[in-house]
């Protein structure tokens, strides 16, 4: 079986055949087994709002959001970046800039509870 460990550390004896029965893979174990995304892979679909005309699914490439995330390094300038996160995570704006782009530059992300302006002010 691709991904499990034949460690006898978790494994129990199956009583109706007296046969080992393998542990649970590990977690590395299973991502390592994972295949690889290629650029045209699927990532992710998008569905619009539909304020424009009717809504609909956009499908969004692994290619596609490296790009974008390519673009973002390209332009923005490195240094230490705290972000408040203030869009829907299923906005693609805020998951290139807030998500994926922090991430990858270990910025710190203030996620609010509220986007009424109220909850926004910070009292000294």
């Amino acid at each position: 079986m691709l991904g499990w460990s034949t460690s006898r550390t978790r494994s129990s004896s199956d009583w109706r055949t007296n046969r080992t029965v393998p542990s649970r893979p590990t977690g590395k174990i299973q991502v390592n087994a994972w295949p690889r995304p290629q650029g045209n892979d699927i990532a992710e679909i998008i569905f619009t709002s539909g304020t424009t005309g009717e809504p609909k699914g956009v499908v969004l490439t692994h290619a596609n959001l490296i790009g974008t995330l390519d673009a973002a390094h390209n332009l923005i300038p490195e240094q230490e970046h705290r972000a408040v996160s203030l869009l829907p995570l299923s906005h693609l704006l805020e998951q290139v800039a807030l998500v994926f782009y922090a991430m990858s530059v270990g910025a710190d992300i203030l996620y609010v509870r509220s986007r009424n302006a109220s909850h926004l002010r910070v009292d000294s």
